[in-house]
């Protein structure tokens, strides 16, 4: 059935003939940030395939919205939502205790913030190194133990971003407070997320596939929300359709991720990564992801 709003017909044959039906079938999914952009997109390929998708998000209504929109779309699928904010260590703690209710076959850290105003998660963390690395962080802490017991392999998606590579962390300045500027706090929070991967990745755990992913550069929500100058809109919604892609050709990246069955670091091909089809990302590890873990488990107590 190639029928998936907003997506062109080209983008589920290319689903039909790279991705196994089988590989996802009636298998557990669950999504941070799956109601909207490349996570809703994500959300909608693994209905398609059969998945029994969970939405991980902030906002019951804004999840239940998504999730009408994919049962319009695949009236026999299974869709439910989970409250999470990663911005409230508390919601954090209650989302990891009723994930793991569940048989959980793929877990995808897609949910994240882009160029806020400074503040403050719930907990005191600046906002944005507080959402996208400190909850994420987090979460995959209270989860990983439980992953590690399942008997059968778990694959668990880190969502990146390109934005990693241009950065570097200033260790005497971890949240970026002195001289705040909206787009290298949010590059520094991607380069700190990878460090997530990079930790479990040493530990080597034989039933956890792990999949560092960049989107590529995509015209979402989150961009509206970031940068609300109508004139930038204007010229954005013509350039970007041109340079960069949609969320649904962003979610395919994400979906081959997921559809491997060992570690690996996915991103698109085209050039420089902006966008494209899936292919292999090349990064290296960060040299200092070791420091990185160590701050995370110094601000939460961890030992």
């Amino acid at each position: 059935m190639w029928y998936h709003i907003g997506v062109k017909n080209k983008y589920l044959r290319y689903v039909d003939k790279h991705i196994s039906r089988s590989y996802f079938e009636s298998k557990n999914v669950f999504i941070t940030g799956g109601n909207s952009g490349v996570g809703f997109e994500l959300a909608k390929y693994c209905a398609y395939l059969g998945s029994n998708v969970f939405l991980l998000c902030r906002s019951k209504e804004k999840a239940d919205k998504a999730i009408k929109e994919i049962k319009e779309l695949y009236p026999t699928s299974n869709v439910d939502f989970i409250p999470l904010d990663l911005a409230d260590l508390n919601s954090i703690k209650e989302c990891a205790n009723m994930v793991k209710k569940y048989d959980v076959n793929m877990f995808v850290n897609n949910a994240g913030v882009f160029r806020l105003p400074k503040g403050e998660t719930k907990d005191g963390f600046e906002i944005t190194m507080g959402t996208n690395f400190i909850g994420v962080y987090y979460l995959n802490y209270l989860l990983m133990p439980y992953f590690k017991s399942l008997n059968h392999k778990v694959n668990v998606e880190i969502m990146s971003s390109i934005a990693a590579k241009l950065t570097k962390i200033d260790f005497d300045d971890f949240f970026s407070l002195t001289k705040y500027k909206k787009f290298k706090v949010y590059a520094r929070s991607k380069l700190a997320l990878n460090s997530i991967f990079d930790k479990y990745v040493e530990e080597n755990n034989e039933n956890i596939n792990l999949i560092l992913t960049h989107p590529g550069i995509t015209y979402t929500p989150l961009i509206l929300k970031a940068y609300k100058n109508k004139v930038f809109h204007a010229i954005a919604r013509g350039f970007m359709k041109v340079a960069f892609h949609s969320a649904s050709k962003a979610a395919l990246s994400a979906l081959k991720g997921l559809s491997l069955d060992k570690t690996n670091k996915i991103g698109p091909r085209g050039i420089f990564g902006i966008s494209g089809y899936p292919g292999k990302w090349i990064i290296r590890k960060y040299k200092k992801s070791d420091k990185v873990i160590e701050v995370a488990n110094s601000l939460l107590n961890i030992k």
